[in-house]
């Protein structure tokens, strides 16, 4: 049986894998389990949103993660059979190689940043979908939120940073915004992101800390925003205002995020 998660590089692929890992584990089934992370496969099996789940090149769900035991009708996995230490195979795809290693260091970053936050009580550190190498978020507001990564060091001088704003009350929609925006970022400016040249940050606007974003950018929940910066100090922003226009069609928003955030770039 052929498993295959799509979804973006991040928390929300790693924890639907081993939840699925967990419940086959058990099973006596010989189960070959891929992580795919290239946004052009929901384009071919016809998703509209992430996650998904392929069975045998059938598409079980998309978007809202189901329960375990319908994970279990899913994978045709009675609970009895969950009894054993049977590990699925899981076969090294050459087009999932080149993200491995980053996914393996961004997880340990993740894990770091989380246990910072909650024992220091700071939100200075960036990337909450995370890829970035900068700063201040309210994502510990939301454990549940659908972030992928966190970095705890902040960029030095980045050039641009790209804000997500939500409030701490977080509907699908608001999530599906941030993993999408974090998803095309992650695939599209892997390089600048992990050279801190890009950095993105997470901010939840009820927290007392953030409320002057609400000022400075005229922003309300769920929003995305470009700044650009000169030595350190901001001297333009943009409202991707358009952001939820795209949702749902994550060819045009790649288009309508890489070309934005490409224009701010050529702007330094």
């Amino acid at each position: 049986m052929k498993i295959e998660i799509i979804a973006a590089a991040g928390a929300d692929c790693q924890r639907l894998s081993a939840r699925i890992e967990e419940l086959i584990s058990g099973s006596e089934k010989n189960c070959e389990l891929i992580e795919n992370t290239n946004p052009e496969s929901l384009k071919r099996f016809g998703i509209s949103k992430a996650p998904a789940l392929v069975i045998d090149g059938e598409v079980k769900f998309s978007g809202s993660v189901p329960s375990d035991q319908e994970l279990r009708s899913m994978l045709g996995i009675e609970p009895s059979e969950e009894n054993n230490s049977f590990s699925p195979r899981r076969p090294e795809s050459a087009n999932l190689k080149p993200f491995r290693y980053i996914l393996i260091a961004v997880m340990i970053f993740s894990l770091a940043a989380v246990i910072f936050r909650y024992m220091s009580g700071s939100s200075c550190f960036s990337g909450s979908c995370g890829i970035g190498a900068g700063s201040n978020h309210g994502i510990g507001t939301d454990a549940a939120a659908r972030t992928f990564n966190e970095n705890p060091q902040r960029a030095e001088n980045p050039d641009v940073i790209v804000y997500y704003f939500h409030s701490g009350n977080r509907d699908q929609t608001c999530r599906d915004i941030e993993c999408d925006t974090a998803m095309i970022l992650s695939l599209e400016f892997s390089d600048l992101l992990i050279a801190g040249i890009i950095d993105w940050r997470v901010i939840n606007i009820d927290e007392p800390e953030n409320v002057h974003f609400l000022n400075n950018f005229q922003v309300s929940a769920e929003t995305v925003v470009l700044s650009r910066l000169d030595g350190g100090k901001e001297v333009e922003f943009k409202r991707l205002d358009s952001v939820k226009d795209h949702l749902g069609d994550i060819d045009a928003l790649k288009q309508y995020i890489t070309r934005e955030v490409k224009a701010y770039l050529n702007r330094g």
